[in-house]
């Protein structure tokens, strides 16, 4: 069997053929009843399942040349429709010789057997529908025309709605829009546009652009428009001049839109005010030169800080220390020379001015290395923890004798960091663990590393004196002291060095402790190779 399927939507039309198709029909297309009709007289088909609402011809009519061809009014004749859906439409169908009248979308498996029905009952002789028009040509005529006067005053009035509906969103959207023909005249303006320029838009419409934008404005923006009536997207920014000298700066972008032949028939305006956004970034600018003005007077300030701080280094350096070993010198002097003579109050006051002195020289040399490891120059490498920690734990053992502690070290802890000033963080770290163990009848200190969220955490942990966790605050500031000097000596610099040498490197210093259950230091250097 052979059915002529006629319909101009492309995608509506390849959907029902292939459907036809599987089912093991012939199918042949055509895009209008003209071609359709040419096709069936050339090569008559079993069936014509024919669209209304087509070009050149329209399925009514083709419906009306087929019943009037001697060779093919036999055929059975289906129209499948989504324009012209009432029942005057079906009637007309009907009236010229249709077999079925069938409402666009049906449900695929009963169109099938629709058009099996037609092609069964003609098959048999059985079909209701006349092979002829049951009117005359002239009520034809008249029902055809008023048809498609009913369809054109739907399809108008419902255009009318939209072209409504498309100037309510328009008139909403805070931008100009506009419809520019090839002429340079507006062919369509928003509301917005009468808004800016205070023109009624029906004023506008018809008018050169150059007219209403007013002459300077228009020379900055005819090279852009020139570019888009030759086809080409255009999207820019300009100041563009004002009536009353204001600046307004706008955002425009041009959309062409070409004839068949690729011609320009004009093109489509967008233009949004970016005049609020442009003064915001002026004013951005504005901060940022003086933040880079501040920024180099406090680095000028800075710099003058410096060098006021090394010179008071170098002070306190040669300064203060000639005076205290001058009082060092003395006490000594007075003890060779005079010692036997001396009341035994006498020698001790001596020996506890001498003891003070050299508190207040290794203060000094505390301070000296506070400011140093706080300003000097921080050199990245490659830095091996365990290794330094080895060296600093050998070191310690020699110097301090009559005491074994147990020292465990992980293994390969490597670091990005300046070596020098890690080596005087594990210095201090070791020494605060090996001071507070040292009544303790065990002591154990153990330095290794665990991971948590992504990062390496470093420790020390010792079994030693440990702290109160409500002094926590007091623990890494400089002259902070948790615990009697007579029993665990130092100046209280030590921690503070530890803590400004970390956050140079970018990391992170914190504490845990118990009485007399220990301590444990942990550290983080980001970054690790």
């Amino acid at each position: 069997m052979k059915i002529l399927v006629v319909e101009d939507t492309e995608d509506s039309r390849i959907l029902l053929v292939d459907q036809l198709q599987l089912h093991g029909y012939e199918v042949e297309s055509a895009v209008n009843g003209i071609e359709a009709l040419n096709m069936a007289r050339q090569s008559p088909p079993d069936l014509i399942v024919s669209d209304i609402l087509m070009p050149e011809m329209d399925g009514f009519e083709l419906c009306r040349q087929v019943k009037r061809d001697e060779k093919l009014r036999n055929l059975p004749f289906i129209f499948y429709t989504a324009t012209y859906t009432g029942a005057r439409d079906e009637h007309f169908a009907l009236s010229l010789g249709a077999s079925r009248f069938v409402i666009k979308p049906e449900d695929p498996d009963r169109f099938l057997i629709i058009i099996e029905e037609v092609l069964s009952d003609h098959a048999k002789g059985e079909l209701t529908v006349p092979d002829k028009p049951v009117a005359s040509d002239e009520v034809l005529e008249h029902m055809h025309a008023e048809a498609l006067t009913k369809k054109l005053d739907k399809k108008l009035y419902e255009l009318k709605k939209q072209k409504e509906h498309l100037q309510l969103i328009t008139d909403a959207m805070p931008v100009l829009m506009s419809d520019i023909g090839p002429d340079g005249r507006y062919r369509y303006v928003n509301q917005t546009y009468e808004d800016w320029y205070r023109i009624p838009r029906a004023d506008i419409v018809g008018m050169p652009v150059r007219d209403i934008i007013g002459e300077d404005a228009f020379k900055l923006i005819e090279p852009h428009i020139n570019r888009a009536l030759k086809g080409e997207s255009v999207t820019f920014e300009a100041q563009l001049p004002t009536l009353d000298d204001s600046e307004r700066y706008i955002l425009a972008r041009y959309i062409p839109h070409n004839d068949e032949s690729g011609n320009a028939k004009g093109f489509f305006e967008l233009v949004s005010d970016i005049t609020e956004r442009k003064h915001a970034e002026q004013e951005l600018q504005l901060h940022r030169e003086h933040l880079e003005e501040l920024v180099a007077e406090r680095t000028a300030q800075l710099n003058v800080a410096y060098k006021d701080l090394e010179t008071f280094c170098y002070s306190v350096s040669h300064d203060l220390r000639a005076p205290l070993r001058s009082v060092n010198g003395f006490c000594q002097m007075l003890i060779e020379d005079y010692g036997v003579s001396l009341e035994s109050t006498a020698q001790d006051y001596l020996v506890r001015i001498r003891k003070s002195v050299s508190h207040m020289d290794r203060l000094i040399d505390d301070l000296l290395s506070l400011a140093r490891v706080s300003h000097c120059d921080l050199k990245q490498e490659t830095v091996d923890l365990s290794s330094i920690a080895r060296e600093v734990v050998e070191l310690m053992q020699r110097n301090i004798t009559g005491r074994t502690v147990e020292c465990t070290i992980e293994d390969n802890l490597i670091v990005n960091g300046d070596i020098g000033l890690l080596r005087v963080v594990l210095e201090n770290l070791f020494d605060n663990a090996w001071k507070f163990t040292a009544h303790t009848e065990a002591p154990k200190i153990e330095f290794g590393s665990f991971k948590k969220e992504d990062k390496v955490i470093y420790y020390i942990h010792d079994n030693g004196a440990g702290f109160s966790m409500n002094y926590i605050n007091k623990l890494f500031g400089a002259f902070q002291r948790l615990h009697e000097a007579i029993d665990y000596p130092g100046t209280g610099i030590g921690l503070a060095s530890v803590q400004r040498i970390i956050q140079r490197h970018g990391g992170e210093v914190w504490a845990q402790g118990e009485i007399n259950k220990g301590a444990t230091f942990y550290f983080t250097i980001p970054n690790p190779p």
